[in-house]
């Protein structure tokens, strides 16, 4: 089984139904604090949706373009069962890591969002802890907590990336 039929097969319905959810909570967000802004989303992220294992999915969760540049890159991630963050780390699965900058991360706890960036995320490299789901063992990078920013941190971010490309 290749990678994203062990990743489809790793998670249930409710699972992918919850990701659409964060997924649809941000994006509308954005939307309505950057209306300039067209944003896109990767197939299935909204929907709920298993992809046909031969369909791509490849990029993150949610991109932004304006004046048709690529200006940043979200991945939505996260989990509702009870973490304590702190004192527990922030676990980021290896493969959301990609070479598009900058990439943010949106993840979504039961009681609690964080914002990382992918460079912090990155530093944490050699930080690896394995955990079994659904009888699969999965591997994470462990970010320590005080990397995590509050909510609003990423439309900071992302207003100050908006002067670079223009309005």
């Amino acid at each position: 089984m290749g990678e994203r039929g062990f990743w489809q097969q790793s998670y249930d319905e409710e699972s992918w139904e919850n990701h659409a959810d964060n997924v649809k909570g941000l994006l509308t967000q954005l939307v309505g604090r950057f209306p300039a802004v067209h944003w896109d989303t990767e197939p299935g992220a909204i929907t709920g949706e298993r992809l046909h294992l031969t369909e791509r999915r490849e990029g993150p969760d949610i991109t932004g373009w304006s004046l048709g540049h690529h200006f940043v890159s979200i991945e939505v991630s996260g989990t509702p069962a009870k973490v304590t963050i702190p004192p527990d780390p922030i676990l980021v699965r290896p493969g959301k890591l990609r070479s598009v900058v900058p990439l943010l991360f949106w993840m979504v706890y039961r009681d609690v969002i964080y914002v990382l960036h992918a460079e912090d995320v990155e530093k944490y490299h050699r930080e690896v802890i394995q955990m079994k789901k659904s009888g699969k063992f999965e591997t994470y990078l462990a970010v320590p907590y005080w990397e995590g920013h509050a909510p609003e941190y990423i439309f900071q971010v992302i207003s100050s990336l908006l002067p670079v490309i223009g309005r």
